[in-house]
């Protein structure tokens, strides 16, 4: 008996295109850049900006260093860097989202349903000891 062979397509990795920022407002880049790069640099230079405002000795770091390197470095590392075998700014935004979502409730099927007020609680009063 001769088998017919079906052939299923599938489109999943065209939602696996990597991302990449090749210009900002025309003007192209030298290299392709990723997002999550820029906003973890931008970050870390927002951070490096606040500390040398409330620690005026970081102020001494000469601003190459301290706006450049830094958060070049910074960056890079931590986007190499898996947690939780994802990338970092996802992991932090998930904590974050943990930590001011409601508490004592549960997702499911996209509804949010409060924990149960009572607990279960079994009594194993079945030993030979307990008789009075």
């Amino acid at each position: 008996m001769d088998e017919k062979k079906v052939k299923i397509y599938s489109y999943n990795k065209v939602w696996k295109v990597e991302k990449k920022i090749y210009s900002i407002s025309n003007i192209p880049l030298p290299t392709p850049i990723n997002p999550y790069d820029l906003l973890a640099f931008v970050g870390v230079a927002l951070f490096m900006l606040a500390l040398g405002t409330f620690i005026p000795v970081t102020a001494r770091i000469p601003t190459v260093i301290r706006f450049i390197a830094i958060p070049y470095g910074v960056a890079n590392y931590a986007m190499k860097k898996k947690l939780d075998g994802k990338n970092p700014i996802k992991y932090f935004v998930g904590c974050v989202i943990y930590f001011f979502s409601a508490r004592g409730t549960y997702l499911q099927m996209f509804k949010k349903y409060a924990d149960r007020k009572e607990k279960i609680s079994l009594k194993w009063n079945c030993s030979m000891g307990m008789q009075q």
